[in-house]
């Protein structure tokens, strides 16, 4: 990880390009470095001001940094900007993940289902499905959504998903995820 860290900053240090620097932003950000992360997406927002990968982006290092407030913003922007994004997923998955943070867990469900009902073929938002329905209770609708990520992703495991490194600055978020996909039913190793 340090190489590639090392090639994200200088690829983002020398680029006047919004989409790289996006990109490279995007990048530091799933590392864990989400400080990092933000100047280069505030620096590609500085050039394009309507780039709403940029937005949906500075939107994750909101919620990597526990600030569930200014991602709703965020995310809220970028959908505005492009309503029909064919990354539109990420946006909302997003936006449910501000909400749930937010304490409106039923929202968040609502968003989920409704992504994974229009793209079925992305298999991290039957994670957030899984935990955020155990979480409320809704014990079928986890079990079901548990199956699902097992059989798209079969090796994974509740102690791979602790070790993502963009849960550093969100270790209370680590712990109630991993509680509810423990309930789910999905394994711990």
């Amino acid at each position: 990880m340090p190489q590639a860290r090392a090639a994200i900053e200088a690829a983002g240090s020398i680029s006047d390009d919004p989409t790289a620097l996006t990109a490279a932003g995007a990048a530091i950000s799933i590392c864990g470095d989400q400080e990092r992360a933000a100047i280069f997406i505030e620096k590609a927002l500085a050039l394009d001001p309507n780039n709403a990968w940029a937005w949906a982006r500075l939107g994750w290092v909101a919620i990597f940094t526990d600030d569930a407030a200014r991602a709703t913003e965020r995310f809220q922007r970028a959908m505005t900007l492009s309503p029909r994004d064919p990354l539109g997923f990420n946006m909302r998955l997003g936006m449910a993940f501000s909400m749930a943070m937010q304490g409106s867990l039923l929202q968040a469900i609502a968003i989920a289902h409704e992504v994974v009902n229009n793209y079925p073929d992305v298999t991290w938002s039957y994670r957030h499905l899984a935990a955020w329905s155990a979480l409320s209770g809704d014990m079928q609708t986890a079990r079901w959504a548990a199956e699902k990520l097992r059989a798209a992703e079969p090796a994974f495991t509740i102690e791979r998903y602790l070790a993502l490194p963009w849960f550093q600055k969100i270790p209370h978020w680590q712990q109630q995820m991993a509680a509810g996909l423990r309930q789910a039913g999905l394994p711990e190793r």
